[in-house]
């Protein structure tokens, strides 16, 4: 079965916030650790391609989860995308600008190195190769990744108002009178209606429900010929009426389940 691009774009599954920030800060660290892999760079040179490759998968997965975040309206995701390259930076430039020979603290220059290895360690290969520093790749990565969540965000927003105008609560996946007769001819109780017309389609006979067995004619009561009813046959007379009230109720339901199965055409 083939999708259109709008289809998939409606109809994919949506991540919940933690997913996209597990996915996203999984390939941000793998890339951040594998930087101080140096065990087979000197018989396999494949350290630096191997980086760069991990550069351009941390900017296809971000944006692709900031642009499915921005559909499914998920505002954490570019909080969290924001203040995963924005902290490090910053703390970055306090500790460069505060006397770490005279007021040296050993928790802050932790600190430091570990915010220096997630802020410098994806881009530095890819730094060096177009002489920029890290930083720019980081504040690049972050303002695309704003930028594709804002624009999935009005897409879907667009598209919303657009469905929603014709089909009334528009949730991504068809509505309105054409999803009630599919989801009505995908249960159990209308298959059964679809048989049942089949197995009685060109007879003449009338449709009924439950049991249908046929009760032998007997033959007419004398008393009843000249008038003398007994009180029980009157009280079973009494109930005749409501009981063809009960099958004339069943027969228009019967009649209006038939008009939704089968659809009316105009």
């Amino acid at each position: 079965m083939k999708f259109s691009p709008l289809d998939l774009f409606l109809k994919a599954r949506k991540n919940t916030l933690p997913e996209n920030i597990l996915v996203c800060m999984a390939a941000a660290l793998t890339s951040t650790f594998y930087f101080y892999e140096y065990q087979y760079e000197k018989f396999f040179p494949i350290r630096e391609p191997i980086l760069l490759c991990m550069t351009g998968a941390i900017f296809l997965i971000w944006i692709s989860c900031s642009f499915f975040a921005g559909r499914d309206g998920r505002f954490g995701f570019a909080v969290f995308t924001f203040v995963y390259w924005a902290v490090p930076f910053v703390y970055t430039l306090y500790y460069a600008g505060r006397d770490n020979v005279r007021q040296y603290n050993k928790w802050l220059s932790l600190i430091n190195k570990a915010f220096t290895a997630m802020l410098s360690n994806p881009f530095s290969t890819v730094a060096e190769k177009t002489n920029t520093v890290p930083q720019t790749y980081a504040a690049l990565l972050v303002m695309i990744s704003l930028a594709v969540y804002m624009l999935g965000f009005f897409i879907m927003r667009r598209l919303d108002e657009k469905y929603g105008d014709d089909n009334g609560n528009y949730d991504g996946e068809y509505s309105g009178e054409v999803g009630d007769r599919v989801a009505m001819l995908e249960s159990d109780d209308a298959e059964e209606m679809m048989e049942i017309i089949k197995n009685n389609k060109g007879k003449n006979q009338p449709l009924m429900f439950g049991n249908n067995d046929s009760k032998k004619n007997d033959p007419p009561d004398l008393r009843s010929a000249v008038g003398l009813v007994s009180e029980e046959s009157t009280e079973s007379s009494d109930e005749l009426p409501e009981a063809a009230e009960t099958s004339d109720g069943q027969r228009e339901d019967y009649d209006q389940l038939i008009d939704d199965v089968l659809g009316k055409k105009g």
